[in-house]
């Protein structure tokens, strides 16, 4: 096991650069990684209901929109899902996780999947929005609602989700 719960202060303690999940080797050091993560990681929880759903509905040749790439795993898996045949453009706000994500894809040859930091709007000429950060990656926000350790904002590219379903 790469894990251990030190019991006194119920904290994880990795002992691997990696974990595989899913058939995929994941950096465990690398931005984005948080303590609740490397636990659903380890108890193989990770994005579980949306895991279990590509199976049933992506298929060979499909193209694949996703909005916010995360860590890269649910487009991995999509990617891998849609076969070389198809593909997945997949959308990231957070500029701060798109190195990081990108090596995920290279380490794990994922060569369909194409990673944009920017949003989708509903509009035709879009500006460019304000990208709150949070300590963690999954509370980051358009929104701008104040949340636990807020890292201030980055102005992120916009592009027309009209345009972007259309082209795609």
């Amino acid at each position: 096991r790469r894990f251990f719960k030190n019991r006194s202060r119920d904290r994880f303690l990795v002992r691997s650069r990696t974990v595989e999940y899913e058939g995929l080797s994941v950096q465990i050091r690398r931005s984005g990684m948080i303590e609740p993560i490397l636990h659903q990681l380890y108890y193989k929880e990770y994005e579980r209901p949306e895991i279990d759903g590509l199976a049933t509905v992506i298929q060979a040749g499909d193209r694949v929109l996703e909005l916010g790439a995360g860590l890269g795993i649910i487009s991995a898996l999509a990617s891998r899902a849609a076969g070389q045949s198809g593909h997945v453009r997949s959308y990231e706000a957070n500029p701060g996780l798109i190195a990081d994500t990108q090596a995920f894809f290279t380490a794990n040859s994922v060569a369909n999947v194409a990673l944009i930091n920017a949003v989708l709007v509903n509009e035709a000429d879009p500006k460019p929005r304000l990208f709150h950060l949070a300590g963690s990656f999954a509370e980051s926000s358009l929104l701008g609602v104040e949340v636990s350790g807020s890292q201030g904002a980055v102005e992120v590219a916009a592009e027309s989700l009209s345009r972007v379903l259309s082209e795609f």
